[in-house]
């Protein structure tokens, strides 16, 4: 379906541009949050993301570019039990659900594709914006079970759903081939970072970058759709 509606977007859309362009990528990703990952063990559940996005040519080195995806996200228990602090100041240990965001960049092209001349294969580029996201997710939080005829107190798993919004700033980088007159295909990675460090409802600091942070390496497909 996102196929026929892209061929369909580039008979209407009306461009004077050589780098107009629609695309779509999809990859592995994940969120760097506090309870998503043990990460000095590599232990991180990679989950598919979806980016849609429009380029409008600018100038021969700029483009504007907005985007909209989806990403899924989930620690899968990586983080282990909870931590006394975070009990006491009921913290998720884990989570998982899914990401809606959307974003506007500038993007910087290195070297501008031609494409009347056919040996220039490899193009790159890279951009930095600003977006929304919002967040819907199903955590697990501990709860104090309290100690009864002797034994120990201790804890039990409670599931909560929550939501977050908040603003962020993507960063992307990647190449695109010139696979054909009116198609590409290309890499690239994002890292959107988020303004919130709850997008997995754990406001701790017990990683090395204090912001929660989605990573994405995506495959894009991307339709040309202002060649002359």
């Amino acid at each position: 379906m996102l196929f026929f509606s892209m061929l369909a977007l580039s008979d209407i859309v009306q461009a004077q541009h050589h780098r107009d362009q629609l695309s779509f990528g999809i990859g592995p990703s994940f969120l760097y949050g506090n309870n998503t990952g043990y990460y000095s063990k590599l232990r991180i559940k990679l989950l598919p993301a979806y980016t849609l996005a429009y380029s409008y040519d600018h100038t021969r080195h700029w483009d504007f570019r907005a985007s909209v995806g989806y990403q899924q996200f989930d620690g899968d228990g990586n983080t282990g039990n909870p931590s006394k602090k975070w009990i006491a100041e009921n913290q998720a240990y884990d989570a998982k659900g899914q990401i809606y965001y959307m974003d506007l960049m500038p993007v910087y092209q290195f070297n501008p594709k031609n494409y009347l001349n056919k040996k220039q294969s490899i193009s790159y580029y890279a951009g930095m914006g600003l977006g929304l996201m919002h967040v819907q997710r199903e955590v697990k939080v501990a709860e104090i079970v309290p100690a009864v005829e002797g034994q120990r107190e201790t804890w039990r798993p409670v599931i909560e759903d929550q939501q977050t919004t908040a603003i962020y700033f993507p960063v992307r980088i990647g190449l695109s081939t010139n696979w054909q007159k009116l198609w590409d295909l290309g890499l690239e990675g994002s890292a959107l970072v988020a303004s919130s460090n709850n997008l997995d409802g754990n406001t701790t600091n017990s990683k090395i970058i204090k912001p929660d942070v989605l990573f994405q390496f995506q495959v894009v497909l991307k339709r040309n759709i202002s060649i002359n």
